[in-house]
């Protein structure tokens, strides 16, 4: 942008936010604390040019406005850049900087004790959006694949401002835009994505010539962390959804796409953290989570066509993976629709010792219904050619690391299959893993690769895991090991980071709003520091009691730093028993010592950590 797209004119007595292209300008009111704000749109732009003055801030989108306990703030969208530039002028933005501003001049005085929240609030909002990478377009709805866009009316491009032509899953500030909707502020209303975008630019692959564009939106809908949540909701919601599109933009002018989702099983389950390593899985109702599976499958046909979904499982036949998935199947069957089919793919049974060319037994599997789903294809002139009538829906565990490798292989041969090039069709184990392009084939591994740790970062706390996989087509020693060392990080921050992760979460998506006439939430579960200096104490207790009765069994002077060493010994020998029992047991002590979620807690954190 040469220049801003608003003018932040900010006085004493209110805010002016000028559109610079019309001239047409916000005006909210500084004066009143109480919801809902005084705001109202001067289409003229007289308030503005009679206005001069006052503090002027440039502003590029305006992310929402969050109502905390000394007032509202505004969270302003103060710097972005160009990702992604296509014809026509469309652009995709990705926001680069924020400023949170207060929007009443004289805001409510707080007690000490509610000022230390109301700072708490402020740190969480601000790790929640500089954590995430967020997306917009003023003149593009960035929300929706290039085959929902095919199907948007030219009465609806002129009638509908983009928020209203968003769509809603991936709409991440629809909740905290509310005042702005009640003012019928259309113009000022930026839907922000949250998404892996990509765009590689003059892709050759043989004889073919385009531009590689892949964008994974993530659902604002359930968002939190792998094990802060899990499952679906009542309204069938899941967590970790995100729905991939790749798409060729070829050099004739020609439009091909795929789309995939991913999304956690959807039935209500858990699995809450207390400190043991592979945490247990809990279900909810059987009657509950069948309805919520119904719920999300007639969801996905009604958006992704008639010829239904496919079901890809790829968690372990053994253990609590088994479990889920034979709950999974079960649901599925029990809606007996013909458009549903279940796909049971054990990934590390049947790709053990390296043996990654077996995945072609799943694209086997899934073949039939692969061709019937088709792509998407618009030709040259803008009329659509082909449409994707249905989609494959990839899950694991987590929804991560197994399911990105699957995902990435169904995207290979779709693209291959929109590029003509039968020849690299064949479904053995050497043409699922490679294209016979080279150069393209590095691009290729290169943007999954890059999703895989995006997606992985944002709900695990770190990158991808056999990403060297999809990177080289391999597994490698340093990948193993980079495997090991991200294993570990994820360890410690599902078990002491994720929970303030939630919070913040659920406070930038609206889900909680601060209410100072309740007591602080972060009184309760209690402080994770304060559990832990107890432990520390314990241990410090055990050294001590240990020394002392080395001192009484031989009290000479001489001898004392043999004792305190062995007294350190044995104190450290303990530690690492109750380190192992920890680690595979978890118990009351790992219940306590583990961060919890505080704002908006998932009904089952009460009812484990009390048990």
């Amino acid at each position: 942008m040469t220049s801003k797209p608003f003018n932040l004119h900010l006085f004493d007595d209110r805010i002016a936010i000028e559109r610079t292209d019309s001239g047409a300008a916000l005006i909210i009111s500084r004066s009143v604390p109480e919801a809902p704000l005084e705001a109202y749109v001067d289409e003229r732009g007289k308030v503005s040019r009679e206005t001069a003055g006052g503090q002027l801030i440039p502003v590029d989108a305006l992310f929402g406005i969050y109502h905390l306990l000394s007032g509202p703030y505004m969270v302003l969208v103060t710097d972005s850049e160009v990702t992604v530039a296509l014809g026509d002028g469309i652009e995709f933005r990705k926001v680069a900087k924020v400023a949170v501003l207060p929007l009443i001049k004289n805001n409510v005085p707080l007690t000490e004790e509610k000022q230390a929240d109301e700072d708490r609030y402020l740190e969480l909002l601000h790790l929640a959006i500089s954590s995430h990478n967020f997306y917009f377009s003023l003149n593009h709805d960035v929300t929706q694949t290039l085959q929902r866009l095919s199907g948007v009316s030219p009465e609806d491009r002129v009638k509908k401002p983009l928020w209203q032509r968003a769509d809603d899953r991936f709409f991440w500030n629809r909740d905290v835009v509310g005042e702005l909707v009640a003012a019928k502020a259309h113009e000022w209303i930026v839907p922000m994505m949250n998404a892996y975008v990509d765009l590689r630019q003059n892709c050759s692959a043989g004889s073919h010539r385009f531009h590689l564009l892949f964008i994974s939106r993530r659902s604002r809908h359930r968002q939190g962390c792998r094990f802060t949540m899990r499952g679906a909701d009542e309204e069938g919601r899941v967590a970790n959804f995100v729905e991939t599109e790749q798409a060729l933009l070829h050099e004739d002018g020609r439009q091909t796409a795929l789309v995939q989702v991913r999304g956690s099983i959807p039935l209500q389950w858990h699995s809450p953290v207390s400190l043991k390593y592979t945490p247990r899985v809990f279900f909810g109702e059987a009657a509950t989570g069948q309805a919520a599976a119904r719920k999300h499958v007639e969801e996905l046909v009604e958006l992704y066509g008639p010829e239904g979904v496919v079901f890809v499982n790829l968690v372990n036949m053994k253990k609590d993976e088994q479990a889920l998935g034979i709950r999974f199947k079960q649901a599925i069957d029990e809606l007996q629709s013909k458009v549903l089919r279940y796909v049971w793919f054990d990934f590390h049974h049947e790709c053990k010792k390296m043996r990654y060319g077996n995945l072609a037994k799943l694209l086997q599997e899934v073949e039939t219904e692969f061709q019937k789903q088709s792509f998407f294809a618009r030709a040259a002139d803008g009329s659509v050619t082909h449409l994707q009538k249905g989609v494959i829906r990839t899950n694991c565990l987590d929804n991560l690391d197994r399911t990105n490798v699957v995902q990435s292989i169904i995207a290979r041969r779709s693209l291959l299959v929109q590029l003509k090039e039968k020849a690299a069709l064949a479904l053995d184990g050497a043409h699922v893993l490679e294209t016979p392009f080279p150069s393209f084939e590095k691009v290729f591994k290169d943007v999954w690769g890059n999703n895989a740790d995006a997606m992985s970062v944002l709900y695990s706390g770190t990158g991808a895991l056999k990403t060297d996989f999809t990177r080289t087509g391999k597994r490698t020693i340093n990948g193993a090991l980079q495997d090991g060392v991200n294993s570990v990080m994820r360890y410690y921050k599902n078990n002491f980071i994720d929970a303030t992760r939630q919070d913040a979460l659920d406070l930038m998506l609206g889900r909680f709003r601060p209410d100072p006439a309740l007591p602080s939430p972060f009184l309760y579960p209690p402080a994770t520091q304060g559990k832990l200096s107890s432990f520390m104490t314990k241990v410090f207790v055990i050294l001590v009691a240990v020394f002392s009765i080395a001192m009484v069994l031989k009290p000479e002077e001489e001898v004392l730093p043999q004792l305190f060493l062995g007294s350190l010994l044995i104190t450290f020998l303990v530690l690492i028993l109750m380190a192992r029992h920890l680690v595979t047991k978890g118990g009351k002590i790992g219940k306590e010592l583990v961060a919890k979620p505080r704002l908006v807690p998932e009904p089952y954190i009460y009812s484990f950590y009390s048990a």
